[in-house]
């Protein structure tokens, strides 16, 4: 547990710094995971590895991540997304409900295509969600990141189904930790992401 705090701590750090030394967050991430999979540093026996592992949970993340890319290529997900947005309506000038709605639009698209699936339908949304706000595309864009906070079921999160499986935890207490989380990013992050970024001047009002 220390240790996969340590590269945790390390990676987000990495990760908040990336517009310094210019790495890609996707090659930090790359490179966390290959640290966790190292024996030597304890974050998995090394038994696990030689003739203990279990296939079943990566056949039902391959699924999960498959739904998800069907929901999106066959079109399913931008039809949602239109309709749930047609539902609820934004105006200009009204960036804290707009940003509230959003949320909203993704976190039920996030349960529809799971987590990893959600960015690549509302980027495709970026410049109807802009007329309809009056944000610039970027801050469309950055708004989004908070979406992927608001996952309340454990499927959403592909990670998170390998780590419970790992940790014989059961599938209800995982559910009840996102819900909490959830519930946290609504009442807590939210908030907070629209007075930062309402600080660098990305909101108009």
């Amino acid at each position: 547990e220390r240790n996969l705090l340590l590269i945790l701590l390390v990676a987000l750090a990495l990760w908040v710094t990336d517009h310094w030394h210019r790495i890609s967050p996707a090659w930090i991430a790359l490179g966390a995971g290959i640290l966790c999979l190292l024996p030597r540093l304890g974050c998995m026996a090394a038994a696990s590895l030689l003739g203990k592992v279990n296939l079943g949970p990566w056949f039902f993340i391959c699924g999960i991540a498959s739904m998800g890319s069907v929901v999106v290529h066959s079109g399913l997900g931008n039809l949602l997304a239109n309709s749930l947005l047609a539902m609820i309506p934004m105006q200009p000038g009204h960036d804290l409900s707009n940003l509230a709605a959003m949320s909203a639009v993704g976190m039920i698209i996030s349960i529809c295509t799971t987590v990893p699936g959600e960015p690549m339908i509302a980027a495709t949304l970026a410049k109807d969600i802009s007329l309809a706000t009056g944000w610039p595309v970027a801050t469309v864009l950055l708004t989004q990141a908070v979406n992927w906070s608001m996952a309340p079921f454990p499927y959403e999160l592909p990670p998170m189904v390998v780590a419970a499986r790992m940790a014989g935890t059961r599938v209800g207490n995982a559910t009840r930790l996102l819900l909490a989380l959830t519930l946290l990013a609504w009442v807590v992050t939210l908030p907070l992401h629209f007075i930062w970024l309402r600080h660098l001047g990305y909101f108009t009002g």
